[in-house]
């Protein structure tokens, strides 16, 4: 039965498999660690904290599932119509989890940035379980509709762009993929344009008293909110862009080939972005960074 389920990996893709598994593993070892730093430390409660842990848990799920089976789909070791479509629905709600809860870290800074004010009046009515909720429903919906019926039915073979509607890929780009990338984008074009204005105020004698507190009271965590934006927003461009670009031009123009190391390079290169989702805020929270050396400390000792 073993081999009627799957087939043997070809030689030209051992080397993509190897990468890929140590890119899963590396993904469920540094979410293990950020997660594990919220049991070390119970004081990690603030709002940013809880955004974090809530990917960080979404992000090694997706270590553990979604990685492989991206190998998985992608080498054709699949057999089964409802196997392979349920294992792409699985890949697609984990990575639009993980992207959606991003942008709403970015918009939590945004928010904080922005109106400063406004926020720290009203945060606590929103609750961190809203946005992440909201992302969670996405991210179902978006996925279920393969496994639900939104797929090709004159194809068995296990690849996305086989097995998978073409309407469904425009939907799924634009919903999992263009917005949430064109979304961090207007957000740090913002929070810079924002950042400058309050630099210009701040120099200016004649500005009111309110902009003065307004700006020196949170010229700090407007400088660290400003530094982590920017690095969600890079890395995810970065990451992202490669296998977008290439997904985006099979979608508009079917007979597009892509050299095939340089696909699974975009995969790659995608995948690890999903693993240094965590790494990255935590090295930028000194509460989160203090957390994971407690926990080496205590090995060592």
């Amino acid at each position: 039965m073993t081999q009627n389920f799957i087939k043997e990996i070809k030689n030209e893709d051992k080397i993509y498999t190897i990468i890929e598994i140590i890119v899963s593993i590396f993904a469920v070892f540094s979410n293990s660690l950020v997660i594990s730093a919220f049991f070390i430390e119970r004081n990690l409660k603030t709002r940013i904290h809880k955004f974090i842990l809530s990917l960080s848990i979404i992000d090694l799920i997706a270590g553990i599932i979604a990685i492989p089976a991206a190998t998985f789909f992608d080498d054709e070791l699949f057999k089964g119509r409802l196997i392979c479509l349920s294992i792409i629905s699985t890949y697609i709600i984990l990575v639009t989890i993980s992207k959606w809860i991003v942008v709403a870290i970015a918009v939590n800074c945004f928010w904080a940035i922005v109106y400063p004010l406004h926020y720290f009046a009203y945060n606590e009515k929103v609750p961190v379980k809203v946005p992440i909720g909201l992302s969670c429903i996405i991210g179902l919906i978006i996925g279920i509709l393969p496994v639900a019926g939104w797929n090709r039915k004159d194809s068995d073979e296990c690849k996305f762009f086989s097995i998978i509607s073409q309407t469904y890929i425009y939907f799924y780009y634009s919903t999992a993929s263009l917005i949430p990338s064109a979304i961090l984008i207007i957000l740090y074009g913002l929070v810079i344009y924002e950042i400058h204005k309050s630099k210009s105020r701040r120099t200016n004698r004649n500005s009111d008293d309110t902009t003065i507190i307004r700006v020196n009271s949170n010229s700090s965590s407007e400088i660290s909110a400003i530094s982590k934006l920017m690095s969600v927003v890079l890395i995810f461009i970065i990451c992202w862009t490669p296998i977008n670009f290439i997904n985006l031009a099979k979608t508009v123009s079917p007979s597009f080939e892509v050299y095939r190391p340089m696909q699974q390079t975009s995969v790659i290169i995608a995948h690890i972005g999903l693993s240094m989702n965590p790494i990255l805020y935590s090295y930028r929270l000194k509460e989160i960074r203090n957390a994971i050396i407690k926990i080496f400390s205590k090995r060592q000792n």
